[in-house]
């Protein structure tokens, strides 16, 4: 599987083939870790731990770009403490300064991608590897939303939409 192609299946199909053939607390292991069902307390596997809490760094450096720009305090929308990564900072500021909302959100699925490359590596066809398929998966078949005309016009009306009126959610 290779970043930018297209899924070579659907994740609904991915999930069914690891509740078939996985011990149960596998099988939900990686369904916790796709649609962002996942919570690092609970969590059992040690890379499935790594990725939600990437995740949550690369979340928190958002909200305080997004925070400083519309002058708010950042510790109201930040989950747990800010330990900057500087793997993730320099993604997020990267994806912050496009001008298209689409492009940013690739950017930061590319930074994505290549730290489950990371965590992928020494890993072949056990649990850890079937978390880390599953969420390219996941993410393949988003970009494929993405590419197709319903998905351009969503993102063409968030391009339009004015930041001020999300700024007060």
């Amino acid at each position: 599987m290779a970043w930018g192609g297209k899924p070579p299946l659907a994740v609904s199909s991915f999930l069914e083939d690891c509740r078939r053939v996985l011990p149960g607390e596998d099988a939900q292991e990686v369904e916790a870790a796709l649609g962002g069902r996942g919570d690092i307390v609970s969590a059992k596997n040690s890379v499935l731990k790594q990725w939600l809490e990437s995740e949550r760094q690369r979340r928190n450096e958002l909200v305080w770009l997004r925070a400083a720009a519309s002058q708010k305090d950042p510790r109201a929308y930040a989950r747990g403490e800010r330990y900057p990564e500087p793997y993730w900072a320099q993604a997020v500021a990267e994806a912050f300064r496009s001008e298209d909302p689409l492009q940013g959100e690739i950017l930061l699925d590319h930074f994505r991608w290549r730290y489950l490359n990371e965590l992928e590596h020494g890993h072949y066809f056990d649990l850890e590897f079937l978390i880390v398929y599953g969420l390219k998966l996941e993410m393949l078949e988003r970009h494929e939303r993405y590419r197709s005309n319903k998905g351009k016009e969503i993102f063409a009306g968030y391009k339009k939409a004015e930041l001020s009126q999300y700024a007060e959610a």
